[in-house]
């Protein structure tokens, strides 16, 4: 597995409230990371200095190990992307591959118990309201799993990789299912991933379905010629177009070949905002 390196891009990743904390791990200044954790013993500790707190002392994490990150609470989410961000850092430091575990163990395999959950909560939304805490959590974890998958691609680690995106893909369709500019995306990155691990059959039919579900939105474009695309409709029809792609180039064929134009024309079409349609949906 490849070691991860600072680079610019991580270092923006790391570029938040807790930017210090991060930097004292990347430098494995420790000492210092352990007595800034207990200082300021008058304030309440947050829940992630308390797990830095036992983990950097010694090894290993009681308040971690029995955090409940299935339920749906305030900063839940907040607290698994910072231990997403741990592990990057760890990765980085190169010195603690036993605490990376342990984080790791936490983390993977609540994902399933977390998902299942969000989609318990969603109620099956927009058809029935859902409350701002779990709509804002579950976007929250969304966004914690989409850095988790990215450490797995850094990590060359495909079948973790994909794992996670597949459970990232899961709240996408729970909470923003409504949305087709959120959820191509994760359906195209999740069926190229089902390739890349040998799971073709899969793969196909992920392609399958955006390709059932997306069509609509180009023939309500070619029904509309004067209409050009927002970038909602841009990000929609080009994972349409991928998903013709991948078929063709699985099944050896061409049978979409006449759509790529089409998709093409709409795309230069020039967008006006007052174009927009809910029709489209």
């Amino acid at each position: 597995m490849a070691q991860l390196q600072l680079t610019d891009s991580l270092k923006l990743f790391f570029d938040d409230d807790n930017q210090y904390i991060w930097n004292l791990i990347l430098s494995n200044n420790t000492d210092v990371l352990l007595a800034h954790l207990s200082g300021e013993q008058d304030q309440p500790k947050r829940t992630l200095d308390i797990i830095l707190g036992e983990l950097f002392s010694v090894g290993e994490s009681f308040t971690l190990e029995n955090h409940d990150f299935v339920t749906i609470q305030p900063d839940n989410s907040s607290l698994f992307n910072n231990l997403v961000k741990l592990l990057y850092a760890l990765d980085i430091n190169g010195e603690y591959d036993d605490v990376s575990l342990k984080v790791i163990d936490k983390l993977f395999l609540s994902l399933e118990d977390i998902v299942a959950n969000v989609q318990k909560e969603a109620n099956d939304y927009p058809e029935n309201p859902i409350g701002a805490l779990v709509w804002m959590e579950a976007a929250g974890i969304r966004s914690a799993f989409t850095n988790y998958a990215y450490y797995y691609k850094l990590k060359e680690e495909a079948q973790r990789q994909l794992d996670v995106t597949l459970m990232k893909t899961k709240i996408t369709l729970a909470i923003m299912g409504h949305y087709k500019n959120m959820v191509g995306p994760d359906m195209i990155e999740s069926a190229q991933l089902m390739e890349q691990v040998g799971n073709t059959e899969t793969a196909m039919a992920l392609y399958a379905a955006v390709k059932s579900d997306f069509e609509n939105v180009l023939d309500w474009f070619m029904d509309n010629p004067q209409t050009g695309a927002n970038q909602e409709d841009i990000i929609t029809l080009e994972s349409l177009r991928a998903a013709y792609q991948a078929l063709d180039r699985l099944n050896n064929s061409d049978e979409y070949s006449q759509e790529y134009p089409l998709i093409d024309e709409i795309l230069r079409r020039e967008y006006i905002e007052d174009d927009e349609s809910d029709d489209k949906e």
